[in-house]
């Protein structure tokens, strides 16, 4: 008896806690979640955590909210956090609106940041979701996602949007689904209950770090077991990355860039319209900005004239097939991109950054018009 006594007590406890404990070095900070706090080295945040970060954000409440999420490319992936893409695009907007980067390493338009604009949106809150995706993936299969473990917290959590075909989804995932999909269901269900998912990224946050990762322990010569806030964002500035360029495998980023087109006939490419119907509700479409990214130019260069045809064609598909599910706004961007936009294949620098947020700014105005929010 005393033995369960102490476990109920125990588990109360600390249900209690990750219930109330909040990193606030993380949330009134935030600028985005880096390689240090994402998924990648073993860190997976929460439903609640995103939502203190948008609660954070809300000081002093802005006419409209911008939630940024998506893949790697609107994370600012190759810019410094002091040069990334959406503080410019901030300062591009004004004091008017709060830009909230939640895009992810690895993410999508479905798995992350839509958190956040989906529980605002059911605030009542006015608020504009602008995510990226390539021709290949916009709305990740939940499976496949890096964070869906992050989307079954919110679904528990009731921070969602009502929509029956994700929603039979999520429900039927803890019961029916495969093994990954079951862990991670079954793993959200309960911690909606006793909330150690929350309190372990609190400690690991703020205190001591339970797991190795050689992200970060090896490769930059700390152990993995202290507290994650005094890691940083490990992100190069510019002339860095422009040393680093030169020594880049280009035709291994060239085969990465032609999968673009060699993807046309890939079956695990084909049900990209299905994809995004089933995991992006119709109430956030209608308040997306939905953006198709363009590779560097200096490999799109080198595509042969019928891969280069083929390429285009895909665009417009997929750019056709998002507008035909209701996305509010769906564009290629425009503005002349050159290599020195660019980190990599697909990254941008952060004067690429700077050209996106100047071509972005103008039409999340012209969107929060639209929608009613400003006159």
């Amino acid at each position: 008896m005393p033995f369960f006594i102490g476990l109920g007590v125990g588990l109360a406890a600390l249900s209690w806690l990750g219930a109330t404990v909040e990193s606030t070095r993380l949330t009134h900070n935030f600028v985005r979640f880096h390689q240090h706090v994402d998924a990648e080295s073993g860190y997976v945040p929460t439903a609640r955590q995103i939502r203190s970060i948008v609660d954070a954000q809300a000081e002093g409440p802005p006419a409209v909210f911008v939630v940024v999420g998506g893949t790697s490319v609107f994370q600012g992936a190759g810019q410094h956090e002091s040069l990334i893409w959406t503080k410019f695009l901030q300062q591009n907007l004004g004091a008017r609106f709060r830009v909230v980067n939640l895009a992810q390493r690895g993410g999508r338009a479905s798995d992350f940041g839509n958190i956040a604009a989906e529980f605002l949106i059911k605030q009542k809150r006015p608020v504009i979701f602008v995510a990226d995706g390539s021709t290949n993936v916009f709305a990740s299969r939940l499976e496949a996602s890096p964070y869906r473990q992050t989307i079954f917290d919110a679904w528990y959590r009731g921070y969602l949007l009502p929509w029956p075909p994700r929603d039979r989804l999520l429900s039927n995932a803890a019961w029916y689904g495969p093994d990954a999909l079951q862990a991670s269901a079954l793993g959200a269900m309960l911690n909606s209950y006793l909330n150690f998912n929350d309190f372990w990224n609190y400690a690991g946050y703020e205190y001591v770090n339970l797991n190795w990762n050689a992200l970060l322990g090896a490769r930059f010569g700390r152990r993995s077991f202290g507290p994650r806030a005094d890691l940083g964002d490990p992100e190069l500035m510019p002339e860095q990355y422009a040393a680093r360029q030169g020594s880049q495998d280009r035709n291994r980023v060239m085969q990465l860039i032609r999968s673009a087109v060699e993807g046309l006939t890939d079956p695990r490419w084909g049900p990209y319209k299905e994809s995004a119907d089933q995991m992006i509700p119709p109430r956030l479409r209608a308040v997306t900005l939905a953006v198709l990214r363009l590779e560097n130019p200096y490999y799109r260069d080198q595509f042969e004239p019928a891969e280069t045809e083929a390429y285009r064609a895909r665009i417009e598909d997929r750019m056709r097939q998002l507008q035909e599910l209701g996305f509010n706004r769906v564009i290629l961007p425009t503005k002349e991109f050159t290599e020195a936009d660019y980190v990599d294949g697909v990254h941008l620098s952060v004067i690429g950054g700077q050209k996106l947020a100047a071509e972005m700014a103008p039409v999340i105005r012209a969107m929060a018009t639209q929608l009613g929010y400003l006159p």
